[in-house]
C-alpha cells in the first residue's frame, strides 16, 4: 500500500483492490480518523449512508471494514474496482457462494425488469430504477401492506383503521401499512372487545 503526505498527515492511497484488503488489515493506529460524519464527505449520499448500519449519521472504521469485507466477498473480479465506473459486469460476481448466487440472479432479474434481458453489465442508475419503481407499487415484496393495495373500499378502511390503531409500518414507498404482527395484533382485540360485550 501507498502512503502519501496531505497537509499534515500521511494517508493511505486507495487505488486497487488490493489496496481495499490491505486495509482489513491496516492498524487503526494509522487511521487520520477511526468515525467521522456523513456530512463530512464528498460523496453520493445514498451510497455513504449504506455504511451507517446504526443509522447514527456517522461512519465508524468497523462499518467501513465491514462494507470492504462485503464486497470483496462477493466479486470474483475485482480488476475493475479502480475503473471508477459506475457499471459491473456480471460475470465479476462470486457465482459459487450462495451470496454470490443471490446478487446475480437479483442483476439478473432487474435486468429482465428493464427490459435488458441477456445483458451483461449493470449499474447503479438502473439499480436505482428499478428500485424507485418498486417501491412506488402497492405490492412491493417489503412485507407491508398500504391501504391503496386494497382491492375494495372495506378492505381498505380496514387497513386505515389497524394503522391508526396500532401505528402501523412503514413501506418502502414512505407511507404506512400494516404488517402481518399487526393484523394478528388488532384482530386479537377486536375478538377480546367484542367477548368483553
Amino acid at each position: 500500500m501507498r502512503f502519501a503526505r496531505i497537509g499534515r498527515t500521511y494517508q493511505p492511497c486507495i487505488e486497487t483492490s488490493d489496496d481495499l484488503q490491505e486495509i482489513l488489515s491496516l492498524d487503526e493506529s494509522l487511521w487520520v480518523a477511526t468515525s467521522a460524519p456523513l456530512t463530512a464527505f464528498h460523496c453520493d449520499a445514498e451510497f455513504m449512508s449504506l455504511f451507517d448500519v446504526d443509522r447514527n449519521g456517522r461512519i465508524y472504521s468497523d462499518e467501513l471494514k465491514a462494507a470492504i469485507g462485503w464486497l470483496l466477498e462477493r466479486l470474483a473480479d475485482t480488476s475493475h474496482l479502480a475503473e471508477h465506473s459506475d457499471s459491473l459486469p456480471i460475470s465479476a460476481i462470486q457465482s459459487d457462494t450462495p451470496d454470490g448466487q443471490t446478487l446475480m440472479e437479483s442483476a439478473r432479474y432487474v435486468l429482465d425488469d428493464l427490459a435488458r434481458a441477456g445483458e451483461d453489465t449493470i449499474t447503479l442508475g438502473e439499480v436505482r430504477e428499478f428500485v424507485a419503481g418498486v417501491q412506488s407499487k402497492p405490492f412491493n415484496g417489503d412485507g407491508v401492506i398500504v391501504p391503496d393495495a386494497a382491492s375494495d373500499a372495506d378492505l381498505k378502511s380496514f387497513i386505515e383503521d389497524t394503522v391508526a390503531c396500532l401505528g402501523g409500518a412503514v413501506d418502502a414507498s414512505g407511507r404506512k401499512g400494516i404488517r402481518e404482527e399487526h393484523l394478528d395484533a388488532f384482530m386479537s382485540a377486536a375478538r377480546a372487545y367484542l367477548e368483553w360485550k
